[in-house]
């Protein structure tokens, strides 16, 4: 195609036969040709038809394409009847057969490593579908119930009747609440945290066992009465027949910490107060004291820790002094560790060598005290404290430790629901956590060892705030 140009925009006056002329060579029809320079068919039609004139950067695309064309061809100026100068491609050789192999293997082999690379992102794109499946499926067991359209979607409770939004009350059941939250989510089920306004002072000043106090979060009660409660995670609540009983007969489930439920998570308290007299043995101590929280009375688990310790102390033949087992104070009352200690060190003339404190918002006053005391850890007075993993304790006594993990507590309920919603069974399930022991820098970790308990007691519910 020439380039000699006769209107204002630089176009031939003969374009549209210099088109067809193209065409012809290139064997395209003038979709094939369209296609090739980016026009529609239409547009090429309008050119061949003088209907319309190509614009300066469509006749450069033709122009491009006719000297991308490396088949001989006769020059324009015979086909035109005009003066041609000969362009310099005109006397290249075409490229050798060889230099076409290469080209055609390199395009080969980019077209095999892009159809590889895309099959590689189609069996992700499977097993991604695979465990949506799987959670869908988990899904739909547990909204089985929920098929009518215009009902609200059920979700995992996870309810606690105590307020544990005020100030001192132990963050243990935030960190269970939180795990138990990532836990679910990660496998696809929707949860809700439901809190009440219950206090521990409100539930001292009723005189009654919480178990017998009707519910405060009332969000949590309308729900199960909608039916928009798939199962119930209950953190240190204790069942309530208000919103038990219609969830049992709908077989809905229900993983707590009480006796009373059909599936519950507890800790190996009774472990970890073995492990505790085995590190004071290992010191020669024998007047073992312990500061805990002992429960309101009337409640199903009122003085029952200090009743676990009194048996584990005479299994060893060790004494057994109720004074110094002081659990009247809630934890939370300030200084009920200060004050409970003090009544243990000033009774009587003789003084324990060895103290348990049972709960981790015991320690700071109990560490305060036995400053004010100036009694020497652990020579007069050697200590373990029951203490959660994740949460800081502010104290600096050098005490052994046995640990709580709330990840674990969190875990061993979620996997339990788990195991109820895939299966559908209703057999009771039941799972012990054991607890962690930490020994004081001083001492040497392996010499004591928290064993797994085999007394029966170890299946009752926590009595401090597990």
């Amino acid at each position: 195609m020439q380039d000699t140009t006769n209107t204002p925009d630089g176009i031939p006056n003969d374009y549209a036969f210099q088109i067809k002329g193209l065409r012809s060579r290139l064997g395209l029809t003038q979709a094939g040709l369209a296609k090739r320079i980016g026009v529609s068919t239409l547009t090429v039609n309008r050119w061949e038809n003088e209907q319309t004139q190509p614009l300066p950067v469509a006749w450069e695309r033709l122009l491009m394409l006719e000297e991308s064309d490396s088949a001989p061809r006769p020059a324009l100026a015979s086909v035109a009847n005009k003066t041609h100068r000969p362009n310099a491609r005109d006397a290249e050789d075409r490229p050798d057969a060889q230099a076409e192999m290469r080209e055609f293997h390199q395009r080969f082999a980019s077209s095999a490593w892009s159809i590889l690379r895309s099959f590689e992102r189609r069996l992700d794109e499977v097993s991604e579908v695979a465990a949506r499946l799987k959670r869908e499926l988990l899904s739909a067991r547990m909204n089985a119930d929920a098929d009518v359209s215009n009902e609200p979607a059920r979700s995992v409770a996870i309810y606690i009747e105590l307020d544990v939004l005020m100030p001192g009350v132990s963050r243990w059941h935030l960190y269970v609440m939180g795990w138990l939250r990532r836990f679910l989510g990660e496998r696809g089920l929707a949860s809700r945290v439901y809190i009440g306004r219950r206090e521990y002072r409100t539930i001292a000043e009723t005189g009654l066992p919480p178990e017998l106090l009707e519910p405060t979060c009332t969000e949590f009660v309308e729900a199960v009465d909608r039916n928009q409660v798939a199962a119930v995670l209950a953190i240190s609540t204790p069942p309530h027949a208000r919103w038990v009983a219609p969830l049992r007969r709908r077989g809905v489930p229900i993983i707590g910490s009480s006796t009373e439920l059909q599936h519950r998570v507890g800790l190996d308290l009774t472990g970890g107060l073995n492990a505790s007299l085995d590190y004071f043995q290992a010191l020669g101590k024998r007047r073992v004291a312990m500061v805990y929280w002992g429960g309101y009375p009337g409640a199903h688990f009122h003085g029952e820790f200090a009743a676990r310790l009194a048996k584990q102390l005479r299994k060893r033949g060790l004494p057994v002094r109720p004074q110094w087992m002081r659990g009247d104070l809630h934890p939370t009352t300030t200084g009920a560790g200060w004050e409970e200690f003090r009544e243990v060190w000033t009774t009587g003339h003789e003084k324990p060598d060895a103290l348990i404190v049972a709960d981790d918002c015991l320690l700071p006053d109990v560490d305060t005290a036995i400053g004010e005391m100036n009694i020497q850890v652990p020579d007069q007075l050697a200590v373990v404290g029951f203490t959660n993993r994740h949460i800081v304790t502010p104290t600096h006594l050098p005490m052994a430790k046995v640990e709580f993990d709330p990840q674990a507590y969190a875990e061993a309920m979620g996997q339990i629901l788990l195991d109820a919603l895939a299966t559908g069974q209703a057999e009771p399930r039941e799972q012990i956590i054991p607890l962690q022991w930490i020994a004081p820098p001083e001492h040497d970790n392996d010499k004591i060892s928290l064993r797994e308990s085999s007394d029966p007691a170890t299946t009752r519910p926590a009595p401090n705030k597990k």
